[in-house]
């Protein structure tokens, strides 16, 4: 069977063995050469966790790593926004297996080991691009290590160092790939499977990238395959079946994925209809060049993986010994992803119907893998060229073999050492960590036990942090996650706190209804100023202590986790253009009955505090204060007095999964101001019960259950049906 590519001839005296061991250590060792430059952790002092590593994804791992050596639980976490999917965040951020062993460390640990984790997808990647190549050899060759290192220290790698959660993905690209080739033309299909459904559940976005690039490279395949149509409609049966089981291995990640993500800003955005292209074409073929720098605004995506790549990638694609329909196939593939770096439409349809904010060609490493691809067999081309008939001729041979497998390690690895010394982002440590006593300390000290029967929130002046709540460990308002609900950012938007990154964070900045209205008891104070504190933001606020440079305030107004309020609070909505100040205003003139006053008033151009009217507002809310019996990260039960009609305000977001019960009858939850959980009490006694599944993941797990028993049963029928055919009619491999 004929390829896009043809198989490598024979080499002497090296191991299978040997060949991948240098594949993982060669673009391992570059990785941890640069690190070493750099000065990162363990080297030095500084750490990979720059920017959004630092301020969303390093806090994530933590919560990650709390939760489970916590117990808790992986559903639901209140870290962050009153509260968030947890699964569904993991399973855009955290999912990868690789940070399971941060368990077992020190916390003081972390960011090295991080940055060790970063550094070892280099060799992995090295690992799994070897097996592609090799399998397209006779025997094993060491120019193989040296392509496996150029995909492996290729530009996407590098600009996206700083996304953890996406490197996995490219890791296993040349497993996935191997195991669709098998299929197609062994009918070995275990490979294709079980890699496909680790993509998926390691990064479901990244993956959908992949999902795509097997379908386009199926098409290849199927575009020089030789037989008859029946063959063609046979593959492509098993490849819809196989593809559809490796997405049924990974529906515990995938349907809650695709639940939660209806709820959010971005699911509501459309393409808008306009076609256009974002760079000229000289800009984005000056990207296949060395030392030109990371990538990650708006500019062309990165697509270098070695300058020898691309004449070779074209020596072997305009060689004529090769079959026609296998050239065009693949030519045309290239071209499409080219296209598809440059043209909105694409770009829209590549990132899951969704424009990237920054950070672009999210798919490159796709077209590097078929650039390093199409090189490999270029060498192998113009080793054909000098032909083997005599002794000059392998000697030649062997020189220009040398030469260009010794130039295109050169020159990947130096590309990489000075971008990751010279363009990488990185932080200092100390700068980072400089607080983390004194917050271990106070969290200790001042932050709810989980689970445990009591509950409120912390908070912080100036965090430096996206997700301090995730950071430190404590029950928290500031949130910054692709997964933020409309509904979160809306109402944290409607009561004026700032935001990062538009539809995805909200940056918490204290107030004294605020505070009062989520819980807020403890307000950490670590000096760094990102925005004028002012008087308002520190009404009602005690000093408690300092411990380093921290210093605790305490909000004798915070109110508990659930209160009764008027009925009237469930009509209240955040009104378009209104002023934060002025939102909080309705919030509790519709829970307290009787109160017409505003509590927040302006005068001059400044905010001041009724503080008379709000002590009694407070006062009148606490006298139908919840009190808890049970508290976890997805259980909530406690008793309620009720002195009328009324609705319970919980402080709460509102997602699906949660499930209410009043003395133990099934009840169903309102929605309050837009975003909290509110449930309809009748006067007297009750006994309130809250509980949160993941929507999703109970039918989720039951999908991959099933699709485990039927790859299980179904793998050794399959063995003993090639075994059959193989006897009847040897097939040859490519």
């Amino acid at each position: 069977m004929t390829d896009p590519v043809s198989p490598a001839p024979r080499a002497r005296g090296l191991s299978k063995r040997t060949q991948l061991l240098l594949a993982f250590f060669l673009p391992l060792s570059v990785a941890l050469i640069a690190f070493a430059v750099k000065g990162l952790a363990p080297f030095g002092g500084r750490g990979l966790m720059a920017m959004d590593g630092w301020g969303q994804y390093f806090p994530m791992i933590k919560e990650l790593r709390r939760c489970i050596l916590s117990g808790e639980g992986l559903q639901w976490s209140f870290a962050g926004a009153n509260g968030f999917d947890f699964w569904v965040q993991n399973a855009y951020y955290t999912n990868s297996p690789l940070w399971l062993p941060l368990c077992l460390l020190p916390e003081r640990w972390l960011p090295a080991a991080v940055d060790l984790i970063v550094a070892l997808h280099f060799g992995l990647a090295g690992l799994t691009c070897g097996l592609w190549l090799s399998s397209r050899e006779d025997r094993p060759r060491l120019t193989t290590p040296v392509f496996a290192a150029a995909y492996a220290l290729c530009a996407w790698s590098l600009a996206f160092i700083n996304q953890l959660m996406w490197t996995d993905v490219y890791v296993l690209l040349p497993l996935v790939v191997l195991g669709l080739s098998r299929l197609v033309r062994q009918g070995r299909w275990e490979l294709y499977v079980l890699s496909l459904a680790l993509t998926l559940w390691t990064n479901f976005y990244i993956g959908w990238m992949v999902c795509l690039f097997c379908v386009l490279w199926f098409a290849v395949l199927m575009a020089v395959r030789p037989g008859p149509g029946r063959g063609r409609l046979r593959a492509a049966g098993l490849f819809a079946g196989c593809s559809l089981l490796a997405g049924a291995l990974a529906a515990p990640v995938l349907i809650p994925a695709w639940l939660g993500l209806r709820n959010t800003v971005a699911s509501t955005l459309s393409f808008g209809g306009e076609l256009k292209f974002y760079h000229s074409i000289p800009e984005l073929l000056s990207r296949f060049l060395p030392f030109s720098g990371m990538h990650i605004q708006f500019e062309a995506a990165n697509l270098y993986c070695g300058l020898l790549c691309v004449p070779l990638g074209l020596a072997a694609l305009f060689d004529r010994r090769r079959p026609l329909g296998a050239r065009l196939a693949y030519l045309g593939l290239c071209l499409f992803l080219l296209v598809s770096f440059e043209l909105n439409l694409l770009d829209y349809l590549w990132h899951g119907f969704h424009f990237p904010n920054q950070l672009p060609g999210r798919q490159s490493f796709l077209f590097s893998f078929l650039l390093v691809t199409a090189a490999h067999a270029g060498l192998e081309t113009l080793r054909g060229r000098i032909g083997r008939a005599d002794r000059p001729r392998v000697r030649l041979k062997t020189a220009v073999t040398a030469s260009v497998c010794g130039l295109l390690l050169a020159g990947v690895s130096a590309n990489a050492v000075w971008t990751v010394a010279a363009q990488c982002w990185s932080t200092d440590l100390g700068w980072y960590t400089r607080f983390d006593d004194d917050m271990a300390v106070l969290t200790a000290a001042y932050a709810p036990r989980r689970p445990g029967p009591e509950f409120w929130r912390c908070e912080m002046f100036s965090p430096y942090n996206f997700n301090p709540g995730q950071l430190y460990g404590f029950p928290g308002v500031s949130w910054y996650s692709s997964t933020m609900s409309a509904g979160a950012y809306d109402f944290y938007r409607s009561i004026g706190q700032p935001i990062y990154a538009s539809n995805v964070s909200t940056r918490y900045v204290p107030n004294p209804l605020s505070n009062a209205l989520l819980g807020v008891r403890y307000v950490f104070d670590n000096g760094v100023r990102e925005r004028e504190i002012t008087e308002l933001n520190r009404a009602g606020l005690d000093e408690r202590e300092t411990v380093g440079s921290v210093t605790v305030y305490e909000n004798a107004y915070a109110l508990p986790l659930g209160f009764c309020v008027d009925r009237g609070a469930a009509a209240v909505e955040p009104k378009r253009h209104e002023a934060g100040n002025a939102f909080l205003n309705r919030i509790f003139r519709a829970m307290v009955p009787g109160l017409d006053a505003d509590l927040l008033r302006r005068r001059g151009g400044t905010w001041s505090l009724d503080a008379e009217g709000f002590r009694l507002a407070v006062d009148a809310l606490r006298a139908g204060a919840m009190t808890l019996e049970r508290f976890s990260g997805s259980e909530i039960v406690g008793r309620v007095e009720a002195d009328g009609d009324c609705e319970l305000f919980l402080s709460v977001a509102a997602a699906e999964g949660w499930r209410v019960w009043v003395d133990g009858r099934r009840a169903a939850p309102d929605r309050l101001f837009g975003y909290f959980l509110g449930v309809p009490l009748s006067a007297g006694s009750h006994t309130v019960r809250l509980s949160y599944r993941t929507p999703g993941l109970a039918a989720g797990g039951a999908v991959s259950l099933t699709a485990a028993v039927l790859f299980l049963a179904a793998g050794p029928l399959a063995r003993r049906a090639r075994a059959g055919k193989a006897k009847a009619a040897p097939s040859s491999s490519f």
